[in-house]
């Protein structure tokens, strides 16, 4: 494990699930404006495609938010 990440774990052990969190819902958002802008232009498969990675990004920030709660 790199050095930083295991100081950062030491302080903040769910520092890695929120950082999880935060990357997979801002992948979520990005793939449903691509998804938006791929069907704007009759790219119907591909605007499909983003709507699969948008799904499985929102599965990751909700399985990363309730691995950050408390009990979860």
């Amino acid at each position: 494990m790199h050095g930083s990440m295991s100081k950062e774990l030491e302080r903040d052990p769910d520092a890695p699930s929120e950082r999880l969190r935060g990357t997979a819902e801002y992948i979520a958002e990005l793939s449903d404006e691509l998804a938006k802008l791929a069907r704007a232009e009759r790219l119907e498969f591909l605007g499909t495609l983003l709507d699969m990675a948008r799904l499985e990004a929102r599965t990751v920030a909700q399985r990363a938010r309730k691995k950050g709660t408390v009990g979860g």
